[in-house]
């Protein structure tokens, strides 16, 4: 059995997930929704990291290393390993060809993922979150690169 690890997607909405398979269908959960602020519509981030005991204006993304950016619609994720800001790639991908607007929460502006960083799907994404919730260690199912720049 595996231990719980928590996730968190934009605007603070906690999970803890026990199993890889929870992990994949909270990437799924994710990926259908697309949120509109201001009237601009955007992705949505997923934040993961070690077991927290959520509190208001503690946020997993403080603890957790990976990042992962969802956008359903286009079957696009952008993937990132945030300790040393590498980039996960999956080299069967299809190039994303435009940049990501992502909603990382309701309370500040959209942020703007660059096309050259949107390098998964949502599949692979799937991947990475149910390996990072076997292992708790940065997946190896993708590729890692320096970041662009």
């Amino acid at each position: 059995m595996t231990a719980p690890i928590a996730g968190e997607w934009a605007d603070d909405n906690p999970l803890n997930v026990a199993t890889p398979e929870e992990a994949a269908a909270a990437v799924d959960n994710v990926a259908q929704n697309l949120y509109a602020l201001d009237g601009q519509l955007g992705a949505l981030t997923m934040w993961w990291g070690p077991p927290i005991v959520y509190e208001p204006g503690v946020s997993t993304r403080e603890n957790g290393p990976l990042r992962i950016d969802l956008w359903g619609e286009t079957g696009h994720a952008a993937v990132r390993w945030e300790p040393t800001g590498e980039i996960g790639v999956d080299p069967d991908a299809p190039a994303a060809e435009v940049d990501m607007m992502v909603m990382e929460s309701s309370e500040a502006p959209m942020v703007t993922v660059p096309a050259s960083v949107i390098r998964c799907t949502v599949d692979t994404a799937r991947r990475v979150a149910a390996e990072w919730a076997q292992t708790g260690k940065r997946p190896t199912c993708v590729e890692w690169v320096p970041p662009h720049g």
